[in-house]
């Protein structure tokens, strides 16, 4: 499954289906789909208001997806950010994804205040079914 990269345009997040790319088949950057559905889901703020939307759980496994389709290590501190929640709620969503074996948490070999996070086996695996289970259908 490919999709192609965003595109924006008068401020509107544009996300197009183009088969082969999350499929880790090459070509365009599958990180920067993620990234723009993540763009997308924010720039809802613009129009409604922000406490209408709140799904922390979802941003960090996008996020963290996104982080592993570049090749980029996640700290506890940005997924917490990422969550766009309080980082008391967002520890806790990272405990609870962890329960679920979805992410896993390791310390880092340099730095022993610091601790990453990543997508599980099973959590990549569950994210690589659901994008290719959508077959081009609009996700957001």
């Amino acid at each position: 499954m490919q999709y192609a990269p965003m595109s924006r345009a008068k401020g509107v997040v544009e996300v197009r289906y183009d088969p082969g790319i999350l499929g880790r088949t090459g070509g365009a950057q599958p990180d920067q789909f993620v990234r723009g559905i993540l763009q997308a889901r924010s720039e809802r703020s613009n129009f409604f208001p922000s406490k209408l939307f709140s799904d922390p759980a979802w941003d960090m496994l996008l996020d963290l997806f996104a982080s592993q389709l570049a090749q980029v290590r996640v700290s506890v501190t940005s997924l917490c950010v990422a969550s766009n929640s309080p980082t008391s709620t967002a520890l806790r969503w990272i405990s609870a994804l962890e329960r679920e074996g979805l992410i896993e948490r390791r310390a880092d070999p340099l730095d022993g205040r610091r601790i990453f996070v990543s997508l599980s086996a099973a959590g990549s695996d569950a994210l690589d079914r659901y994008f290719d289970g959508l077959n081009g259908r609009a996700i957001i």
